[in-house]
């Protein structure tokens, strides 16, 4: 028998947000905006293949234009926003899992890197950032293009 009415799980999504909130924020150095909160933290991989670390953002939604990535000189800052269609309406929904808002998220970089070198790409949803290793060069401050 299909069940009706609020999700009982709910309660628990909402807990586990605070705490990926909190704690994103106490591991990754906080929000890049003052007094401001993530909304979400929008997944990621970290993988070295070959003479480059790879950065793989889950983003789906998001305009290429709303993603900002910056190297910092040992971290990688990705931040932006989802807009939720103003049309809709939150009454009537049977189950909100979707999440709008700002993100941020820093990475630290495991290997001295080529900060002049960092290329990233957005296609299908997914943020690619490539990160070719070598001697780290004094190019902290950088804001990375998105093609």
């Amino acid at each position: 028998m299909a069940r009706s009415g609020p999700n009982p799980y709910q309660g628990l999504r909402e807990a586990q947000k605070g705490l990926q909130s909190l704690f994103g924020s106490l591991f990754a150095g906080g929000s890049p905006l003052p007094g401001a909160q993530p909304a979400w933290s929008p997944p990621m991989d970290v993988y070295r293949t070959g003479n480059n670390i790879i950065v793989r953002g889950e983003l789906p939604g998001v305009k290429p234009e709303a993603i900002k990535v910056d190297f910092t000189g040992n971290s990688l800052r990705i931040a932006g926003e989802r807009w939720e269609e103003a049309d809709k309406h939150k009454e009537g929904y049977y189950l909100m899992e979707i999440d709008y808002g700002r993100f941020f998220r820093e990475i630290p970089l495991p290997a001295t890197v080529e900060g002049d070198r960092i290329s990233a790409t957005y296609k299908n949803g997914f943020l690619i950032v490539t990160i070719p290793l070598g001697q780290q060069r004094e190019q902290a401050g950088l804001t990375i293009p998105i093609k």
